[in-house]
């Protein structure tokens, strides 16, 4: 994929089983760790809010702050 090598290592911002720690404050980490989450998500498919909350709380507890910066970066992509 196009970028990928360019992302930024971002392990330490989860725990061994998986789970996101914190969401980074630099925007490039911030991006790659959206990344990753949103990798576990199929473009062409519709979601409703509990499967996508089901799908980030194998990240984070928190599915409404994570969803919110996912649908951030989602709308500056569409909009490029």
């Amino acid at each position: 994929m196009t970028g990928q090598k360019n992302l930024p290592n971002v392990g330490q911002f989860f725990n061994a089983d998986g789970t996101l720690i914190r969401i980074p404050a630099r925007q490039e980490k911030k991006r790659a760790v959206l990344q990753l989450i949103a990798k576990n998500f199929q473009f062409s498919v519709q979601y409703s809010e509990k499967e996508v909350n089901e799908i980030i709380s194998r990240f984070n507890q928190d599915t409404a702050a994570i969803r919110r910066h996912l649908d951030r970066k989602s709308t500056r992509l569409n909009s490029s």
